[in-house]
């Protein structure tokens, strides 16, 4: 292992160091290798862990070096936290982006600025949109406000990287390697506090009485306590205190536990509802497309319809069938619309000539046949079928 503390492998949470220019420098030398580095941080992801620490304090360097150790810790099945500890800088800032949780020291300070190096401009700008796109995706900021950041190369502190969602939280330093106070003190107190709950008093002064033989403690036989602590009957005081402080402590690590756990699952939530957002987004906007295809579709076989139709109606006018005009035209056009093969089928039935029978009451009036013109017959019969 080149960047894992090798003390930290005996725990549960390795810690790797990222505490160097980034690939190779020209004055520096070689740095932090992004191969390397990505390969030992695969290496224990596959050690059954239960998170990996990335401690950055760095300058920054080769962009293609960071890609990999950024792609890494995003990939990873242990959870991988990262920590600001100092300075993180240039392609460092966005590795540290990648952490599950990104922690800063209330000290610390991140700078982002554009990518250089090159006279490839095409190349500058490709390599600056997907520095773009990395550290917009973990801070939940705009595509353009990170341009803009990334162009003012502007120092961050802790508190505004927070604000801003560049970080998930910081760490006091005023509340880290403090004095421990004075153990007697500590001792005196506690003491004090189980002699308050239970008025008495416990004093050890020969470091020998147990409770069970300390005559002050029979009016209140700590025993039970001392039971439920797991401890002998026969435990000293400083015993139980040390029980009860241990215990305190436990679950005060079990609920630290939890809020984290808790504040994992509302991050959780909140990705899965921007990934529900967007779908819907889509979905709506699938529909609304959907629709107007249709609407298009409807609107085409409507008008491939009324030609089709008017196209016959009018072969059947100018074969002298129907009157040829445009009232009448239209009435067949828009019976012959919806049904052109039956009303087709209608027209192509009657005679070529200018007089029919009444097709309704073939009268004879005085020994001869009721004509009509077959036009007007025709068109009140169209007319009739248009009220039906």
């Amino acid at each position: 292992m080149i960047y894992t503390v090798a003390a930290s492998l005996n725990s549960d949470e390795p810690i790797m160091l990222l505490n160097k220019n980034i690939g190779i420098d020209a004055e520096t030398g070689l740095g932090i290798d992004g191969a390397a580095f990505q390969q030992e941080l695969l290496d224990l992801d596959d050690k059954g862990y239960s998170r990996i620490q990335v401690w950055i304090c760095s300058e920054g360097g080769v962009v293609m070096d960071g890609f990999k150790i950024y792609n890494a810790i995003l990939k990873t099945k242990t959870k991988v936290d990262t920590y600001c500890t100092g300075i993180a800088a240039s392609i460092a800032a966005v590795i540290f982006q990648a952490g599950r949780n990104r922690v800063m020291a209330d000290y610390a300070k991140l700078m982002y600025h554009n990518p250089y190096g090159t006279g490839d401009k095409d190349g500058l700008d490709a390599i600056k949109s997907s520095l773009v796109t990395m550290i917009a995706s973990r801070s939940g900021k705009p595509e353009q406000a990170i341009a803009e950041l990334m162009d003012s190369t502007m120092w961050i502190g802790a508190g505004a990287a927070l604000e801003n969602g560049l970080c998930d939280s910081i760490e006091n330093s005023n509340i880290q390697n403090a004095k421990h106070g004075d153990i007697k003190a500590l001792w005196t107190a506690g003491n004090a506090y189980i002699n308050n709950i239970l008025h008495t008093d416990f004093t050890n002064k020969n470091n020998t009485d147990t409770m069970a033989d300390n005559n002050q403690a029979k009016g209140h036989d700590l025993s039970l306590i001392a039971n439920y602590l797991g401890l002998a009957m026969e435990a000293t005081p400083q015993a139980v205190l040390t029980a009860i402080k241990n215990k305190v402590n436990a679950e005060a690590l079990q609920k630290t536990k939890a809020e984290e756990d808790m504040e994992d699952s509302k991050k959780e939530l909140s990705k899965l509802k921007k990934q529900l957002d967007k779908l819907k987004a889509e979905y709506d906007e699938k529909c609304l497309a959907l629709q107007q295809a249709e609407e298009k579709t409807k609107l085409a076989e409507d008008a491939m319809k009324e030609t089709k139709a008017k196209n016959m109606v009018m072969e059947i006018a100018k074969a002298g069938k129907i009157k040829n005009d445009a009232e009448t035209i239209t009435l067949w056009t828009n019976l012959a619309r919806n049904d052109h093969d039956g009303i087709k089928a209608l027209l192509d039935a009657l005679p070529i000539n200018k007089f029919a029978y009444n097709l309704e009451d073939k009268t004879i009036n005085h020994g001869a046949v009721n004509k009509y013109n077959a036009a007007t017959v025709m068109a009140g019969l169209a007319a009739k079928a248009k009220h039906k």
